[in-house]
């Protein structure tokens, strides 16, 4: 079988308003490829680089793949990550992960909290704020998150901060409105410990594969946000706690929350949840999904996560493949 490998690297081409672009950390690097690569090779199929944007649907158009492995995050729009599966679904070719309405819905933040909230997972309060009026007539409590609306999962400090004041939020607001070009989603921050908790499978057959506690190791779980830097310095800013040693009833509940999420907006294959308590409660919250997480080898969650729970890279990577190939009645 010839396994198609879709993804993004950063470009050297970078649009001001084009969030993602601006911060490479949030595309793969090449050696995240070599290594899914690999794993396809050791099976006994065929890999093939077809990376991501005009230059994938070019080499799709000459031949398709018998599956593709899709981790592209797309570049330039508030649905990009649904844009190689969308131009999968319309060539009828097989692909790994959510179809484009789940990746979609996941990556619009208000949209996402909306939809999940619905279904009676219990998420922060939060609002979406266009202009300065809106800002002066917010009801939330501060201390607020505030970050670009249509944004990766992990962006990094300048765009993904916290605020005590509305003096302060209105000059974030007006900051992340240049640089973005973006509405803003303000949310009540949760100063609780913060939980990533990894899935895999689809529909009734998606299980949670793992807890993993973040503890920051120099600041205060007051003032702690999770950003992108601090995933590449991870070894010296941070504790990755899994499996984490919290009471069993807290664990069970959030894990319950992170499948209700995903189910919810019906990912597939694969998907993070990140989940934080609120201190004032000790109710966990539901604070984001990523139905496309990395892979890299060395510091991504998903990846950690596994290794923490007796899960080997090449078996992560395999149990992805596996559930899409069962979608799609394809032998691994």
């Amino acid at each position: 079988m010839e396994i198609g490998i879709a993804y993004n690297l950063p470009s050297t081409n970078k649009n001001k308003n084009d969030l993602i672009n601006n911060i490479p950390e949030e595309f793969e690097n090449f050696k995240t490829v070599e290594a899914i690569a690999e794993v396809i090779d050791k099976h006994g199929h065929r890999p093939r680089l077809l990376g991501g944007g005009r230059g994938f649907v070019a080499e799709v158009m000459k031949h398709s793949s018998d599956l593709v492995f899709n981790f592209a995050k797309g570049v330039g729009t508030r649905s990009r990550e649904a844009h190689i599966p969308a131009a999968l679904e319309m060539l009828e070719i097989p692909f790994t992960h959510s179809d484009p309405l789940t990746l979609a819905v996941a990556f619009e933040k208000a949209i996402c909290k909306r939809v999940i909230n619905s279904a009676g997972v219990s998420t922060s309060r939060y609002a979406v704020i266009h202009s300065l009026q809106e800002a002066s007539a917010l009801t939330l409590t501060f201390p607020l998150m505030i970050k670009p609306l249509h944004e990766e999962l992990v962006v990094d400090k300048r765009y993904h901060l916290q605020v005590t004041n509305l003096r302060d939020l209105v000059e974030q607001l007006e900051y992340i409105n240049q640089e973005t070009n973006q509405p803003v989603i303000v949310e009540e921050f949760c100063n609780g410990p913060e939980f990533v908790i990894g899935i895999i499978g689809s529909e009734a057959k998606a299980h949670v594969i793992g807890i993993m506690e973040i503890v920051p190791k120099h600041v205060s779980l007051d003032s702690f946000i999770y950003y992108s830097d601090l995933k590449q310095n991870h070894t010296e800013q941070l504790n990755y706690v899994v499996p984490t040693k919290q009471p069993k009833q807290l664990l069970d509940l959030i894990a319950k929350i992170a499948l209700d999420a995903y189910r919810t907006i019906q990912c597939r294959d694969i998907g993070k949840v990140v989940v934080r308590l609120d201190s004032s409660t000790s109710s966990p919250v539901f604070i984001k999904i990523d139905p496309l997480p990395g892979f890299n080898p060395k510091n991504s969650d998903i990846v950690i996560l596994a290794q923490g729970m007796g899960i080997s890279y090449e078996d992560l990577i395999t149990e992805v493949i596996k559930s899409a190939c069962e979608r799609y009645n394809l032998s691994f």
